[in-house]
């Protein structure tokens, strides 16, 4: 199972009608968000993902509990589902799976110092990939998800040393072999990582329809 769930959180307006679905310690992290877009985008986003979560397994939003392992990445204590969440600039991205599964997206006019973390941080491999491509801005953010994405799946961090993660091969041999899909979404790239071959998905998009189901 593979599902792809992109949110666009502008578009759901008061969204601090919705806080009363988050756990406590949801909240208490909520809290800590000192820029209003950035706590919206939590807030949504993880409001979203338990409202998923819970029509998928058939429960109530508060019935479910999450722990957080590596990188502080959240796993449900009960239940064999995975998933993760990636934020860009005005988009959330949830993935949802019934393997390990790591998602990331980023913008792809973000602005970056492409050539310098490019020589810091991809491999041999993935340079010469770039060169031979004709949007090389793209291309790069098409590599830089992809590692992004099969980090959160494995639970490393970026301790892992990343010029030795080539991506331009499948599997990835990473604590274990990872799989990897990259997918264009309107000004978007996104990446998903798991342990099998991922099939051809694209993301849905949705909104408060998904939460007005649950208060």
């Amino acid at each position: 199972m593979w599902e792809l769930f992109a949110i666009d959180v502008c578009n759901i307006p008061e969204p601090e009608r919705y806080g009363a679905l988050l756990s406590q310690d949801e909240q208490n992290r909520l809290a800590r968000y000192t820029h209003p877009s950035k706590a919206n985008q939590y807030l949504i986003s993880h409001v979203m993902l338990r409202c998923l979560l819970a029509e998928r397994l058939d429960r109530s939003v508060a019935s479910l509990n999450f722990i957080y392992g590596n990188r502080d990445k959240p796993l449900l204590v009960d239940a064999a589902i995975h998933f993760n969440l990636s934020h860009g600039e005005g988009i959330s991205i949830i993935g949802i799976s019934d393997q390990q599964i790591g998602v990331d997206v980023e913008p792809i006019d973000r602005k970056a110092d492409h050539e310098a973390l490019t020589e810091r941080f991809f491999s041999d491999a993935e340079k010469s990939w770039i060169e031979a491509q004709q949007h090389k801005e793209r291309a790069f953010f098409e590599i830089w998800t992809r590692k992004e994405a099969v980090l959160k799946a494995s639970g490393l961090g970026i301790s892992t040393n990343l010029s030795a993660l080539n991506t331009t091969h499948q599997p990835i041999e990473l604590k274990g072999g990872w799989f990897w899909k990259t997918i264009p979404y309107r000004n978007y790239i996104i990446s998903l990582a798991g342990t099998s071959k991922l099939p051809n998905i694209s993301p849905i998009a949705i909104g408060e329809e998904i939460l007005t189901r649950h208060v």
